[in-house]
C-alpha cells in the first residue's frame, strides 16, 4: 500500500488500542520510517490530538514527521525507531538496567505532564515500551494519548487490567496519576519478569504486599510501591519526584541521547514524600562504572569484581550490532554535501559517513559498528550540537568507499559513478609478466603507486571502458576514460604521480622505463578475477613527460550473433547474403571504435559449421572462438623474417585449405592484393578497412594499388556503421520535434514522428542520459550495374547518386531514422556520422 505517494507500507509491528504501528520505508530518501494507521472509525479529535503530538521533541518519544488523510484514515508518519518491545526482553532485568529504563520512562512522562495543555499517555505497558540496542527507550502508542483539559481527559477510559490504575479502569477522568500507576507497573515487570497483580483486585485488598525480589535495591523498592499506590493520593507527586528517588545517572549515556526537555528535580538527600536515597557506609567502596556493554551482558561477581563484558567477537555482540537497521550504500544517492556535515576527521573516528538528512535536528548516520556508544558524542561535538545521530550499519568496505569518496573526490563524480568505479576494488588483478610482480617469497608488497594503478585500471574495466588515457601537462596528469565513444574526465595526479603511473605502466607492458623521449608499444595481459584482458599500450613523449592510450581489449569466448547486432531488417538481409557467398570479399568500415571486429566475429559465428574450415589472422586476437585456427600478429622481432605480418599469414593461410578467412584489416597494398587473389580463388574473406562510408571502401582499395577490374569482380559486400550512445529508456523525455530535425528528416526523406525523445540523466544512467550503444549501419550491395560502374573507375560521387536512385539508404539516414523511433537523440547522430 502506498500513502501520500512517498510511503511503502510494510508488515505490522504493534497492535495498539487504536490503529497499529507498522514498518514503512520513504521511497523519496529510500530511508525506513513507522507509520501508525488509525481505523477509519478513529474519534473525531484524533487528528487534533495527532496534530498537538506533532510539536512535541524529546528523545524518548517517537518523533511524528507528518499527517496524511487518505481513504478516510489517518496516517501518522514517524521516524523509525528499531528497538524491542520490553515484554520481549529476557526479564527479570538486573537492578540497574530496571533504573536506567524506569529514569527514561519517567522523564517522557514529565516531558508530557508539563506540556499546556498536559498530555497523559494512558497506555503504558511492556509492549508499548521499546527498547534500542544501544539502551535508549522510547514510548510508542502516543497516538491514543489524552489531551487534558481543565483536569479531564478527552476519549474512553479502559487499559490494560494488570497496568492501567484502578481509576483509570473505573472511567475516573485521567490525570497524570495514571500515568505515574503504569510506569510503576512497567518498573515491576522489569524486576520480577511478571505481571503485576490487577489493579482493581490490589484496590479491593490495598494492605496485600507486592511480591518484589528481595535482593532489589531499597530505594527501587520503595519506589517502585509508592509508584502502585492503589489510591492516586499515596502516589508520588509527579513524574519529576519520582526520578528524582533514581537519583542521578552512576554512568552518563552520551549527552547526544539525553533529552533536551527533561526536567528531573535536582533535588537531593530528603526526597518528596519522605523517600530518602540510601547513603554509602563510610567503609563501602562506591560501585564500579559501569558501561551499557555491561548492563546489557554484564554479569555482577562477587567482591565488587567488575561487571563481565563480552568480548567483541561474541555471539551477544554480533547480535547487538545486527539488531541495527542495514545501510546498503551501493543502493542509495548519497549527496555529497550531506555527507560532508561531519569533518573528515569525526567521520574517521567514528568509522562512518552521513547519509542522510531525516529531520531539522537529526543525521542519518552509516557506520561499520552502531554499537559503539561514543559514536553520538562524536556526532554531537562535530555538528557544535546542531545534530544527534540516527545510526545505521553498513558494510565496512563501502564506508571506507564512502568517506574516500566523500572527502578524496577530486573528480567530484557523483556516488551513483563512484560506486560502479569501486565495483571491482576487492576483485584480484593479476599481470601476466613476471617483471610486473610486486611479491616477496609469495607475500604481495604495498606500493601506494602500484595501488593507483591497478586501482584505475579496475575502474577502468568495471565500467566498460574502451580506451585509458594519461595525458601529461605541466601541473597535473589527467586520467580519462572511453565509455560508448565518449571521453570522460575521471582523477588527476600530480606530476611526479603521473610520471610514477606511467614508469608502473611501462614494467607491466614490457617496455624501456629509461627512455623517456621516444615513442613506445606495448601490450599488458592481465586477468580481472575470473575476466581477461589484453591493453595495447602507446606512449608518445610530449612537452610535459609522456601521454599514454591504453586501448582495452576483452578477451575471451564470443558469443554474440548477427540478430543480436540491431542491425536493420533490410541490411541484415543483404549481409547474410553475401555471407551465403561461397567466394568473395566482405569489408566492413567505420573509425576505430565503431565495432567493426564485433561484427565481424557475430559473422564468423553465422559461418562457422563442421564441414567448413575457418581462420582468422589478428592483431590482437580479441574473442576465443571453438574450432577457429586463430593467428596472433608480431611485429616485435627486429629481423625481418621473424616478424609475423598480415600479409605473410595470409599468404599462407592459402596453403591450409580453408572456406573463409579472417584479416583483422587491410592496411597495406600487400594485404590488399593478397585478400582479392584469396577471394578470386574461391574463398570468401573478411576483414575491415578504414573509410567514412561504404561506397568510399572502393577508392580505398584502387588507393592501395587494386585494379578495379579485380575489385568489382572480388568485392561482394561493404557494411559502414557507426556506434551512438543509447537513450536511457528509464529517463528519456518526449519533446517536440525541432525546426531542424524537421528540415533534416524531410531532406533525407524519414518519416516525421510526431515527437523526439532527449537525453536528461537519472540514477541508472549515472546522469549521463545514455545507458548502452546502438549501432547505425548502411550496406553497400555490388550488382551488376554497380560492378560496371566501378569498373569504369566512376568517382564515389558518381557511385553515390546512382545508389541513391536504386533505394540505398546512408549512415546518416539511418540514424534519423533511430532518432524518430525514440532509440537514440538527434545530436548524438550529428556527432557520429555527417549529413549529405
Amino acid at each position: 500500500m502506498n500513502i501520500g505517494g512517498r510511503y511503502s507500507l510494510g508488515r505490522k509491528s504493534a497492535p495498539l488500542r487504536i490503529g497499529a504501528l507498522y514498518e514503512a520505508q520513504d521511497d523519496q530518501s529510500g530511508q525506513p520510517v513507522t507509520i501508525h494507521v488509525a481505523p477509519a472509525d478513529r474519534p473525531h479529535n484524533l487528528r487534533q490530538v495527532s496534530q498537538r503530538l506533532a510539536a512535541l521533541r524529546h528523545r524518548n518519544l517517537p518523533r511524528i514527521r507528518e499527517l496524511i488523510e487518505q481513504d478516510a484514515q489517518l496516517f501518522t508518519i514517524n521516524d523509525e525507531f528499531r528497538g524491542t518491545p520490553l515484554s520481549q526482553l529476557a526479564v527479570p532485568l538486573s537492578a540497574e538496567l530496571t533504573r536506567r529504563y524506569l529514569r527514561q520512562v519517567l522523564s517522557a512522562l514529565n516531558y508530557l505532564h508539563t506540556q499546556e495543555p498536559p498530555v497523559i499517555h494512558r497506555d503504558l505497558r511492556p509492549d508499548t515500551v521499546l527498547v534500542a540496542a544501544h539502551g535508549t527507550v522510547q514510548l510508542i502508542g502516543l497516538d491514543v494519548a489524552r489531551v487534558a483539559t481543565d483536569g479531564a481527559a478527552a476519549g474512553p477510559s479502559d487499559g490494560d487490567p494488570h497496568y492501567a490504575a484502578p481509576e483509570q479502569q473505573r472511567g475516573e477522568p485521567g490525570t497524570a496519576g495514571n500515568d505515574l500507576y503504569s510506569a510503576g507497573a512497567v518498573a515491576f515487570f522489569m524486576a520480577t519478569g511478571q505481571n503485576p497483580p490487577p489493579a482493581l483486585e490490589r484496590a479491593a485488598r490495598p494492605d496485600a504486599p507486592l511480591a518484589l525480589p528481595s535482593d532489589l535495591p531499597a530505594d527501587l523498592k520503595q519506589l517502585i510501591e509508592k509508584l502502585l499506590a492503589t489510591s492516586p493520593a499515596e502516589r508520588l507527586a509527579s513524574a519529576a519526584a519520582a526520578a528524582a528517588v533514581l537519583g542521578q545517572q552512576e554512568h552518563r549515556i552520551p549527552s547526544l541521547l539525553m533529552p533536551t526537555d527533561s526536567a528531573v528535580d535536582p533535588a537531593a538527600g530528603v526526597l518528596a514524600e519522605g523517600l530518602q536515597r540510601p547513603a554509602a557506609a563510610p567503609d563501602e567502596e562506591s560501585e564500579p562504572r559501569s558501561s551499557m556493554w555491561g548492563l546489557l551482558f554484564g554479569r555482577k561477581k562477587k567482591n565488587s569484581e567488575p561487571m563481565a563484558i563480552p568480548d567483541d567477537s561474541s555471539q551477544q555482540v554480533t547480535d547487538l550490532r545486527d539488531s541495527f537497521p542495514f545501510a546498503d550504500l551501493t543502493q542509495l544517492d548519497l549527496d555529497l554535501e550531506v555527507a560532508q556535515i561531519l569533518s573528515e576527521t569525526a567521520a574517521r573516528s567514528i568509522q562512518g559517513v552521513c547519509i542522510a538528512k531525516v529531520g531539522p535536528r537529526e543525521l542519518l548516520v552509516a557506520v561499520k559498528d552502531p554499537s559503539l556508544v561514543y559514536i553520538y558524542d562524536n556526532v554531537d561535538v562535530s555538528t557544535q550540537g546542531r545534530y544527534r545521530a540516527i545510526l545505521q550499519r553498513a558494510d565496512a568496505v563501502w564506508v571506507d568507499r564512502a568517506m574516500e569518496w566523500a572527502y578524496r573526490n577530486r573528480s567530484q563524480a557523483d556516488w551513483r559513478t563512484w560506486v560502479q568505479r569501486r565495483a571491482m576494488d576487492q576483485v584480484t588483478l593479476t599481470v601476466n609478466n613476471p617483471m610486473a610482480d610486486t611479491a616477496l617469497l609469495g607475500e604481495k608488497i604495498p606500493h601506494p603507486i602500484v595501488e593507483a594503478t591497478d586501482r584505475m585500471l579496475k575502474e577502468a574495466l568495471s565500467v566498460g571502458t574502451s580506451d585509458i588515457h594519461l595525458e601529461a601537462y605541466e601541473n597535473r596528469s589527467e586520467v580519462r576514460y572511453r565509455i560508448d565513444g565518449v571521453l570522460q574526465p575521471v582523477i588527476s595526479f600530480t606530476p611526479e604521480q603521473g610520471s610514477a603511473v606511467v614508469k608502473r605502466i611501462k614494467v607491466m607492458a614490457n617496455m624501456d622505463i629509461a627512455q623517456e623521449r621516444v615513442p613506445q608499444g606495448g601490450r599488458i595481459s592481465l586477468a580481472l578475477g575470473d575476466r581477461r584482458y589484453d591493453l595495447r599500450v602507446s606512449i608518445v613523449p610530449v612537452g610535459a613527460g609522456e601521454s599514454v592510450v591504453m586501448r582495452v581489449l576483452k578477451k575471451g569466448s564470443f558469443d554474440l550473433t548477427l540478430a543480436d547486432l540491431g542491425l536493420d531488417a533490410e541490411v541484415e538481409k543483404k549481409f547474410r547474403s553475401a555471407l551465403n557467398h561461397p567466394h568473395g570479399l566482405i569489408l566492413v568500415c567505420g573509425p576505430t571504435g565503431s565495432g567493426k571486429s564485433t561484427t565481424l566475429y557475430a559473422s564468423l559465428k553465422e559461418l562457422h559449421r563442421p564441414d567448413r574450415k575457418l581462420l582468422t589472422v589478428e592483431d590482437p586476437v580479441e574473442y576465443d572462438m571453438d574450432g577457429l585456427i586463430q593467428v596472433q600478429v608480431n611485429m616485435a622481432p627486429r629481423d625481418e623474417e621473424q616478424k609475423v605480418t598480415f600479409a605473410k599469414v595470409l599468404r599462407e593461410f592459402l596453403r591450409h585449405d580453408p572456406e573463409v578467412i579472417l584479416v583483422g584489416e587491410i592496411r597495406d597494398p600487400e594485404t590488399a592484393h593478397i585478400a582479392l587473389q584469396a577471394s578470386l580463388t574461391g574463398h570468401l574473406v573478411l576483414s575491415t578497412v578504414h573509410t567514412n562510408d561504404s561506397v568510399g571502401i572502393v577508392s580505398r582499395l584502387r588507393d592501395m594499388g587494386c585494379k578495379s577490374f579485380l575489385v568489382a569482380s572480388t568485392l561482394r559486400c561493404g557494411l559502414a556503421q557507426r556506434l551512438a550512445r543509447r537513450l536511457c529508456t528509464s529517463c528519456r523525455q518526449q519533446s517536440p520535434v525541432p525546426a531542424i530535425v524537421q528540415e533534416e528528416m524531410q531532406r533525407e526523406s524519414v518519416e516525421l514522428p510526431s515527437a523526439i525523445y532527449t537525453a536528461r540523466g537519472c540514477r541508472e544512467c549515472l546522469g549521463t542520459g545514455y545507458r548502452g550503444r546502438v549501432g547505425l549501419y548502411e550496406v553497400l550491395e555490388i550488382d551488376p550495374t554497380l560492378r560496371t560502374l566501378i569498373t569504369k573507375e566512376v568517382s564515389d560521387q558518381e557511385l553515390l547518386e546512382h545508389l541513391r536512385s536504386e533505394g540505398f539508404r546512408t549512415l546518416y539516414q539511418n540514424g534519423l531514422e533511430k532518432v524518430a523511433s525514440g532509440l537514440v537523440s538527434f545530436e548524438e547522430v550529428q556527432r557520429v556520422c555527417q549529413s549529405g
